[in-house]
């Protein structure tokens, strides 16, 4: 049976007072859910985690199952990536990193230069993202990210399926989703007038 992909993209007025702001947004990945953003998760065995196990421990072992959410938003001259992270060792801080490694061409790099924000129970961040990097991430399959926090401490994580994850079944289901997030994004940001954006 064919897979059904939900993923949509629009043009949202992010103003609170009478002068608009427009930015194209990611507004659903799936229809099971009401995140705007893909969860990815750890890799138990992924080498990288197997190697720091007892710093892993209480995000391996949690019954919560922490993420890394991803998303993207544009304003039609600059675009940016959205994280969103459970994790108890990478909460987005300040100089920490996520590489994103794919099937096929270079590794993307995104350092964090802002400090994190709070929301909740999750910890969020943010990263310019050029159209040439949006477009690598559109047409390749994201692997495995690796993300290192300011300490130097390194964990890996992907696509992977888990009781509390909603929103695909499969690694290669959320591969696609995200790929079609940034074919989405890419398509919605050329919607937007110039006095959109100014």
């Amino acid at each position: 049976m064919p897979v059904t992909y939900d993923v949509k993209a629009a043009i949202i007025n992010e103003s609170k007072t009478n002068i608009e702001r427009y930015a194209a947004r990611i507004v659903q990945v799936t229809r099971n859910t009401e995140e705007d953003y893909i969860k990815t998760f750890l890799l138990p065995t992924h080498p990288k985690n197997l190697a720091h196990q007892n710093s892993l421990k209480e995000d391996l072992e949690s019954n919560r199952s922490p993420f890394l959410g991803i998303t993207f938003l544009s304003y039609g001259v600059i675009s940016f990536i959205h994280f969103t992270s459970t994790l108890k060792l990478f909460q987005l801080n300040q100089s920490d990193s996520v590489t994103f490694y794919f099937d096929k061409g270079d590794p993307l790099s995104f350092y964090f230069h802002s400090p994190k924000t709070v929301d909740g129970f999750t910890t969020k961040n943010v990263h310019p993202v050029k159209d040439q990097e949006l477009e690598i991430l559109e047409n390749c399959n994201l692997e495995y990210w690796i993300a290192t926090n300011r300490d130097g401490k390194s964990m890996a994580g992907g696509f992977t399926f888990n009781e509390h994850n909603k929103q695909y079944k499969a690694s290669k289901i959320g591969q696609r989703i995200l790929r079609l997030m940034a074919k989405n994004i890419l398509i919605t940001k050329e919607e937007l007038r110039p006095n959109d954006v100014s």
